[in-house]
C-alpha cells in the first residue's frame, strides 16, 4: 500500500534511467526498502481451529488515500454439557489505493467486503452466517435509505450491496452489518499506511482477530445492526446469543425436567370461542391424554 501511494503522487511520470531522483521520493523510496528488508515475514498456522467454520467476520474501512477489507474465519465447537467455544483465524485482506473523498473510500470498502464474502460463500459450504463491520455512520445511512443516491457512483455500489445480499440471504446465509467504533475496527490499519505495522502483523490482533470476536455474539462492542428486510437494509435490535444445537445445554442452565402428569392433574381443553376451530395443539394434547387413559387401562 505505501508503495502504491508512492507511485500514485504526483509527479507520477516516467523518468530517464539515469536522472536524478527528487530528494523527497529517494527518501521515501529509501525508507521504503529498508521498511521490507527489516521486516520478517509472518507465521500464520497452517491448520484450522477445531470446530466448524460457520461465521465470517469482514472489517472494512477507508482512508483519505486508499480503502481496504480484512477476513476473519470464526470456528465454533460444540461439546455436551459445556458452552459453545469460538476461535477466530485470520483468512484474507485487500488494500487499494484511490483518490476520492473520505464517505466514497468508506462505501467502496464496503461494497468490497460485500464483494469479497460472496466469494467465500460459495467456497465454503458450512457457512451460515456474515458479519461485516465498519465505523461509517454516513455508508451505513446510505444503505438503510429509502431516497435513491443523486450520483450514479453512489447508486450502483449501493445497489450492488443490496443485490449480493439478496443473492446469499437467498442461499441461506444469515448476512448483518454493523457499526463499531474506530478502535474495535480492524480494517483501519488496513485502509492506511500506519507506524509500528511490520509489529503488528505479527501480533494475536491480526492472526486471530480482536479479542470479542471468540465471544457471544450478545457481547459484541456493537452500536447498531442492520439486515435486510425485505427489499430493503433495516436497523434492528443488537444481536442476541446463538442457541446451542440441540441436545446440548449450556452448563449455567440445566436440561429441563420433563413434567410429569398425573390422572388428577389431567384437565380439560380450554373452552374455545363460539364457532371457532379447536387449535392443532389442542388437539394433540387430547389425543395424547386420551392415549395415556387407555394405556393405563
Amino acid at each position: 500500500l505505501h508503495a502504491r501511494i508512492m507511485e500514485a503522487t504526483p509527479p507520477n511520470s516516467k523518468a530517464v534511467w539515469d536522472q536524478d531522483l527528487d530528494p523527497q521520493l529517494f527518501e521515501e523510496a529509501r525508507e521504503y526498502l529498508l521498511l521490507l528488508t527489516s521486516v520478517t515475514e509472518p507465521e500464520f498456522q497452517r491448520s484450522a481451529p477445531s470446530g466448524e467454520l460457520l461465521d465470517l467476520a469482514c472489517f472494512h474501512d477507508g482512508s483519505s488515500c486508499a480503502y481496504g477489507t480484512g477476513v476473519w474465519g470464526i470456528w465454533t465447537k460444540s461439546e455436551p454439557g459445556r458452552a459453545l467455544r469460538r476461535k477466530a483465524k485470520f483468512l484474507y485482506a485487500k488494500a487499494r489505493t484511490a483518490r476520492r473523498t473520505i464517505p466514497d473510500q468508506e462505501l467502496s470498502s464496503m461494497h468490497q467486503s460485500v464483494q469479497i464474502s460472496r466469494v467465500f460463500q460459495r467456497i465454503i459450504p458450512s457457512l451460515q452466517r456474515i458479519h461485516h463491520f465498519g465505523d461509517s455512520e454516513v455508508s451505513h445511512k446510505q444503505i438503510c435509505s429509502t431516497n435513491c443516491p443523486k450520483d450514479t457512483w453512489t447508486m450502483n455500489r449501493v445497489n450492488s450491496i443490496l443485490n449480493i445480499t439478496k443473492e446469499m440471504e437467498s442461499n441461506g446465509i444469515d448476512v448483518s452489518f454493523y457499526h463499531v467504533k474506530s478502535e474495535d475496527n480492524l480494517a483501519d490499519r488496513i485502509s492506511k499506511p500506519v507506524e509500528g505495522a511490520g509489529n503488528f502483523v505479527h501480533s494475536s490482533h491480526w492472526k486471530n482477530g480482536l479479542k470479542f470476536l471468540s465471544r457471544p455474539m450478545d457481547q459484541w462492542p456493537v452500536d447498531n445492526r442492520m439486515k435486510l428486510r425485505g427489499n430493503l437494509i433495516c436497523e434492528i435490535p443488537p444481536p442476541k446469543e446463538i442457541p446451542p444445537p440441540r441436545g446440548i445445554h449450556p452448563p449455567s442452565s440445566p436440561p429441563p425436567a420433563r413434567a410429569m402428569i398425573t390422572r388428577e392433574e389431567k384437565s380439560p381443553l380450554p373452552p374455545t370461542k363460539v364457532g371457532a376451530e379447536p387449535m392443532f395443539s389442542d388437539l394433540l394434547l387430547s389425543c395424547l391424554l386420551y392415549t395415556s387413559d387407555a394405556a393405563d387401562e
